[in-house]
């Protein structure tokens, strides 16, 4: 969790990547509230809603805060940048998201850890889908030393930026970049970052360059295909409210960041968190692998080609983060896929907690994760006090899908009807492995050296996936924990893709008609029905050795989970468009055959035409010479009446 130690210039590469924000419902699919997944309808042919930028979410950063402890008020603003930036409500609670939530650390320690919290609205948690709330992320750089002129005897103190964006490995890299500066020069580094950061171009799609900072160079790549990776909904990484499809079924976000030290690294303070994943130099870091695309088989892998590093976190270190419970990530890639909701906690270690939230935020990778997660959360967020009062009344229900991280053992005991839970324990640490139990009232996956897993719910892949993976990989030394990371990466990409496979024929429609007579109507994709997928349900890969029930099951949960709606009308939307514009390319191509149509043929040709216009007008992937053309054909056909 703390800043790595360094003696000279260091060179790290690192692969970023996070899924597209989510299309709601109401944009591309039409879905009951209902738990009730025979009440579940989507629209043969959901048309996709353009969202227009907000002019607000254009920085890279919201602002930058200084927090300090205070023995007589406790946690405190000290400033912001720019001014009155944060609101009354965000200062009451920003302040206690930024400090290490644990019993208090006797040494001298630098942290660094990542937050997540809700904007104040006057939409209450569980109201509103996650996709309709506002969120920011808070990258913090915390700092305790020696301070005799203090009574407690300690320093403590967090430098904060708040952001709108995801990029957690590059903005965490700029706030210990920052955080060292600023404890060493004071207050004027931070006004020369704020017009640093205001100068960084946007992360629009196809750029790549360099990003100056504070004396240092982050090299940033964002490929082409990219649509969103904002925290909030309404949001978009692209300039134009327009749309920016990828060339795959599955919308991906991929994100190479390389940090090149220019000067001599500033030496930091060694990691004193016993078994915390390391941030040590590590020559591996700098090895970027490229995965190919998963091989379900070779007709539904057709339109998965885009697969290099697609989803959310894929930089954080499953292996090193959840090294107690490691054969138990299939049980938790199940669990997150169906969306229960699952709390993190580990004891004393913000850094593990948010690594292990965001990991398993990504863990289903290239499925978008639709849900709502708190990398670190505490008894002072806004929403604890909703989930402490279910608990109270013994109705705990959390929002599906749900990711917490906590290191606070209040926390834990107050929300003990938490659905499942998953304890990490750092190696070897002295503190006390019998101060947590497991609950009484759920069986324990797993537990081993202070560390357990404890579910409501039987895994249904726990005896049917060998975790043949973990045999591969390389034993521990330099450079083998990117390798080793990126192997089990792919191995849960892979399996998404063989889970997701059999939704595949429902995104894509027959095109003999228009092939032989463009002037028809754009054929609609198939309709779906979600009683009728599970009877006739052909599973692929793993999921096909499974029982009948049991993978009906697993299935029947995905789709009342929170993730198969955005994922699934997403996925529609954007199928059904480009078959307009495959449509539309014949129409134009075809153009000179409106001569011979019948009067009845030219309304029906025309009625056509104008739907493809409509439908394209805003499509900034549909050739400009297509739109025209279909523009000239309008003309023609109008003329013509």
């Amino acid at each position: 969790p703390m800043a790595a130690s360094s003696d000279g210039p260091v060179t790290e590469s690192l692969a970023v990547a996070a899924t597209a924000a989510a299309v709601s419902p109401a944009d591309g699919t039409s879905v009951s509230s209902t738990n009730d997944v025979s009440a579940i309808q989507v629209d043969a042919s959901p048309a996709l809603k353009v969202v227009p930028r907000k002019e607000s979410g254009g920085s890279w950063v919201r602002c930058i805060c200084v927090m300090t402890f205070d023995l007589e008020v406790g946690q405190a603003c000290e400033q912001v940048l720019p001014p009155g930036e944060l609101s009354r409500d965000e200062l009451k609670v920003v302040p206690f998201l930024s400090f290490p939530d644990s019993q208090s650390f006797s040494c001298t320690i630098d942290q660094s850890f990542v937050f997540r919290f809700r904007r104040p609205s006057v939409v209450p948690i569980g109201s509103a889908a996650p996709t309709e709330q506002q969120y920011d992320f808070g990258y913090v750089f915390f700092r305790q030393v020696p301070d005799p002129s203090i009574s407690r005897g300690y320093l403590q103190k967090s430098l904060v930026l708040l952001s709108p964006y995801g990029f957690s490995t590059l903005l965490t890299n700029v706030v210990e970049i920052l955080g060292i500066q600023f404890f060493q020069r004071g207050d004027c580094v931070l006004h020369e970052a704020m017009e640093q950061l205001r100068k960084w171009p946007k992360p629009v799609p196809g750029f790549s360059g360099e990003l100056q900072f504070c004396g240092e160079s982050l090299w940033l790549e964002v490929p082409l295909g990219t649509e969103h990776v904002h925290s909030n909904p309404d949001d978009s990484l692209t300039d134009a409210p327009t749309v920016r499809p990828v060339g795959s079924i599955w919308t991906s976000l991929a994100v190479a960041v390389e940090r090149r030290t220019l000067r001599a690294a500033q030496p930091r303070v060694a990691t004193s968190s016993p078994g915390s994943p390391s941030r040590s130099p590590d020559p591996g870091r700098g090895l970027h692998l490229r995965s190919a695309a998963p091989c379900i088989n070779a007709t539904l892998a057709q339109g998965a080609m885009n697969m290099q590093y697609p989803g959310l976190f894929q930089d954080i270190d499953l292996l090193s983060v959840f090294r107690p419970l490691v054969k138990h990530l299939w049980t938790l890639w199940e669990l997150v896929l169906v969306g229960e909701p699952i709390m993190i906690f580990s004891p004393g270690t913000p850094r593990r907690a948010s690594d292990a939230v965001l990991g398993l935020a990504g863990l289903v990778a290239p499925l978008p994760f639709a849900a709502d997660y708190r990398p670190f959360f505490t008894i002072y967020d806004v929403d604890f006090q909703p989930y402490r009062a279910q608990c109270a009344a013994g109705d705990m229900i959390a929002p599906a899908g749900l990711l917490i991280g906590c290191t606070n053992p209040m926390l834990y005991q107050q929300l003990e009807k938490w659905p499942t839970v998953a304890v990490l324990q750092a190696e070897g640490s002295t503190r006390s492995k019998t101060d947590l139990q497991p609950r009484s009232w759920a069986p324990v996956v797993h537990a081993s050296g202070g560390s357990w897993l404890q579910a409501s719910r039987e895994s249904v892949l726990a005896t049917a996936v060998a975790p043949d993976v973990l045999r591969k990989l390389l034993p521990d030394s330099a450079g083998s924990a990117a390798i080793n990371n990126a192997l089990v990466r792919r191995h849960f990409q892979d399996l998404t893709c063989e889970f997701l496979a059999p939704f595949l024929p429902f995104m894509s429609a027959a095109t003999a008609g228009i092939q032989g007579y463009p002037f028809s109507r754009t054929p609609a994709l198939p309709a779906f029905s979600p009683s009728s997928f599970l009877d006739d349900l052909r599973p692929v890969g793993v999921f096909a050795n499974l029982r009948r029930n049991r993978i009906k099951s697993l299935y029947r949960r995905f789709m009342e989970g929170p993730h198969f709606r955005t994922w699934f009308g997403q996925q529609r939307s954007r199928c059904m468009q480009n078959l307009r514009r495959f449509h539309a390319r014949l129409v134009v191509d075809f153009a000179g055959m409106s001569a011979g149509l019948s009067s009845k043929q030219r309304v029906d040709s025309l009625q056509v035409v104008q739907d493809l216009l409509q439908n394209l007008s805003q499509d900034a992937s549909c050739p400009e010479q297509v739109l025209q053309g279909l523009q000239n054909l309008q003309q023609d056909l109008l003329g013509r009446d």
